[in-house]
């Protein structure tokens, strides 16, 4: 049965940039009195990013609260972390992994290669309101004709090493400023490109894309799925 709590985290998912179900969640597990620390480090965020919007800077006193809370000896967050994945359980695997970097009292972005996100990316995105993706595996490279970065998709997606190469339907996710194609004599394979002005632009684009799709399967029919 679906609790107050679970509601509430439901729409910090479906909507990450609203900053009230976030406040409505920490009176909610001070009320319940079901983890006063996860609560107050909550609010402790959401009075950084406050400041930060602001251009005003943090007192030294916040943030060392909010370090203790994180990576203290009883951490507030990591606690509640994801035992689930295949890989392992408990709270180290998933820092292993995702390397998450937390605001406004959730995880918000990760940090991991393509295989480790697909092979969870349900799972991460049905319990977290992440907005950001960065892979370590991947990255945009030099494509000429003035253009400063490229992402790349080819047929023969497996047979072909690259580090800007993205499988097709990661790719078809972009929104590139350019898109060309090429077919080159060695093993007649056939590349699309995805151009951008910049490396920034690049790396932006595919943590839309990427974030798009885990928020795809993760609400999918308008219906969340819920993790066991």
């Amino acid at each position: 049965m679906q609790t107050e709590g679970d509601a509430i985290l439901r729409d910090i998912r479906e909507h990450p940039e609203d900053d009230l179900p976030r406040l409505a969640y920490a009176d909610w597990l001070e009320e319940t009195d079901k983890d006063l620390a996860l609560a107050e480090f909550i609010r402790l965020q959401m009075q950084v990013a406050a400041l930060e919007r602001d251009g005003k800077a943090v007192p030294p006193a916040i943030r060392d609260r909010e370090r203790e809370l994180l990576v203290g000896p009883k951490p507030a967050l990591y606690e509640h972390a994801v035992c689930w994945f295949h890989s392992g359980s408990g709270t180290d695997t998933w820092r292993i992994l995702f390397a998450p970097e937390f605001r406004r009292g959730f995880p918000w972005l990760i940090t991991c290669r393509l295989g480790d996100l697909m092979s969870n990316a349900r799972e991460l995105f049905s319990r977290y309101p992440i907005e950001d993706v960065r892979l370590t595996d991947r990255r945009p490279v030099p494509v000429g004709d003035g253009w400063a970065a490229c992402w790349t998709v080819v047929e023969d997606f497996r047979s072909v090493r690259l580090p800007n190469a993205l499988p097709r339907w990661l790719f078809k996710r972009l929104a590139a400023e350019k898109v060309t194609e090429r077919i080159f004599s060695w093993r007649q394979q056939r590349f699309t490109h995805a151009r951008y002005a910049s490396d920034a632009a690049a790396i932006l684009d595919l943590s839309r894309a990427l974030v798009a799709h885990g928020r795809s399967l993760a609400f999918s029919e308008g219906q969340p799925h819920v993790p066991s």
